[in-house]
């Protein structure tokens, strides 16, 4: 006879300890109870493995080999072997002191998950409240292949065991664990972007078998390149050590995106399964301040007089396609424009006067961020001012003077352009000079013509404004008769 094995040693201690009982149970208690299972002397199966089996319980009614029959059924992924012979024998069944060989037979029920055992072995008896143990597999040289084979999934099951002495109704549990590792999958992180000295969201894998089952408590180690476009984990440097959960993922640190800008790679690897190939992810560092620069100018087109305003609108992108505020910008004019200083709008615009001077032609106006070096154009058309501005002379002589010699007199004159640069006057037959409103001459006796024009930046004369009076001699005061007395 062979040693009592696997869950043997416990089935021992438990025996002990209820051995000696006067009395069987009561029928409330005639069940089997404590079922446990043990795989190739482990608490735990492993999915998709051929472990030897041992099922150990207690009989509340006892046993008698040579007649009495047990009943095991577990869940639809288990599959028993069958009964097998010589050499190749699968079950045997071992009480805490022998093991027995089945003399019977091993029914397999449709489905492969539940079996009738009849050991026919008038030697198997056990005592009321005593233990037995069912052992299932391939011993010492036998085919291995022929041992039950483990549920592919992870997870915790149900054991059913019954006799022909017991009321059925008791199951025991038994955990699959998952195999060793067989792939490592990037679920989280990857495609991220990052402006230097910000956060990525942490790398996230998970850790799977053959199976497709989580395999945890797994060392993955996350690695950030050593050069170039790269990052640093929160915790430090650029390596990290973390352990799979019992999900089977791993989640790294929080990472802050280095200073030189590019896309980069993370990688993670389980360093303790070289034959895992290793997951990356893509990851970007972006370059601060404006990616795009679109330069609007409002109107599009003015005439070159040299008073005229427009405003250039520079729009700015930064590389997240989002609006950027707060930048410092720079303007270039390539034409007769004067820009003003950039105002910050707050929502991603800003806002640029412009004056225009006297010159036509399309200016461009060059809107550029020197943190990126990004830049954007706009384009004013300045049309030549080809119209002098009007002038009216709103206060002049009356038509007729009287002097004695000469008369002073003063003209007033306005004009409404806004481009108006200034006046040029004209008296009688004198040139052209500038002048100012009021203009004063001094008018000898004769006839007199007056003359305004105005003029603008651009040098437009615009229609002249005439006034003429005369100058005449004093009348001479009648004298009056002397009257006789």
């Amino acid at each position: 006879m062979r040693k009592f094995i696997a869950a043997g040693a416990l089935a021992v201690a438990l025996f002990a300890a209820q051995a000696g009982s006067p009395t069987g149970p009561d029928s409330a208690q005639a069940v089997v109870r404590d079922i446990s299972v043990s795989f190739g002397g482990k608490a735990y199966g492993v999915a998709g493995e051929r472990p030897r089996y041992a099922i150990s319980f207690r009989l509340p009614q006892g046993f008698y080999g040579g007649n009495d029959e047990i009943m095991i059924e577990g869940p639809p992924q288990m599959q028993f072997p069958p009964l097998g012979n010589g050499a190749n024998r699968n079950y045997w069944i071992s009480t805490p002191t022998t093991t027995y060989n089945i003399l019977g037979n091993v029914h397999l029920q449709p489905g492969g998950n539940k079996i009738w055992i009849e050991p026919k072995n008038t030697s198997l008896g056990v005592p009321m409240d005593g233990w037995l143990e069912v052992q299932i597999g391939a011993i010492g040289a036998s085919d291995p292949t022929l041992n039950m084979l483990n549920p592919t999934t992870a997870g915790k099951y149900q054991i059913s065991v019954m006799t022909t002495r017991d009321a059925p109704g008791w199951s025991g549990y038994f955990d699959i664990v998952a195999a060793d590792p067989a792939a490592l999958q990037a679920t989280g992180g990857s495609g991220q972007r990052a402006f230097a000295g910000q956060e990525f969201e942490p790398l996230v894998v998970r850790a799977r078998d053959q199976y497709g089952n989580a395999v945890s408590g797994q060392t993955v180690r996350f690695a950030l390149p050593e050069d170039g476009p790269s990052g640093e984990f929160e915790t430090g440097g650029r390596t990290a050590e973390v352990a799979t959960n019992a999900e089977g993922y791993a989640i790294s640190p929080a990472i802050l995106a280095s200073e030189e800008a590019g896309a980069w790679q993370a990688t993670a690897e389980l360093p303790d399964w070289p034959a895992v190939g290793p997951v990356a992810f893509g990851l970007e560092n972006l370059q601060p301040g404006a990616k795009r620069i679109d330069v609007a100018v409002d109107p599009p087109s003015l005439v070159a007089d040299g008073v005229g305003t427009a405003e250039a609108t520079a729009s700015l992108i930064d590389a997240l396609d989002e609006p950027l505020a707060g930048q410092e910008l720079e303007v270039e004019v390539d034409g007769d424009v004067r820009a003003g200083e950039p105002v910050d709008n707050g929502d991603g615009t800003y806002a640029i006067p412009l004056a225009v001077g006297t010159t036509p032609g399309e200016v461009t106006i060059t809107v550029r961020d020197p943190e990126s070096g990004a830049e954007g154009t706009g384009t004013l058309e300045l049309e030549a001012d080809t119209t002098g501005p009007a002038v009216a002379i709103t206060k002049k002589p009356r038509k007729t003077l009287r002097a004695k010699k000469a008369k002073r007199v003063s003209f007033r004159f306005a004009s409404g352009a806004p481009d108006l640069a200034g006046f040029e006057c004209r008296f009688d037959k004198k040139a052209w000079r500038a002048c100012t409103s009021p203009a004063g001459y001094r008018a000898k006796r004769g006839r007199h013509r007056f003359a305004v024009r105005a003029f603008d930046h651009a040098g437009n004369r615009g229609p002249e404004a005439t006034a003429t009076f005369s100058v005449k001699p004093k009348r001479k005061k009648a004298k009056r008769a002397k009257r006789k007395r």
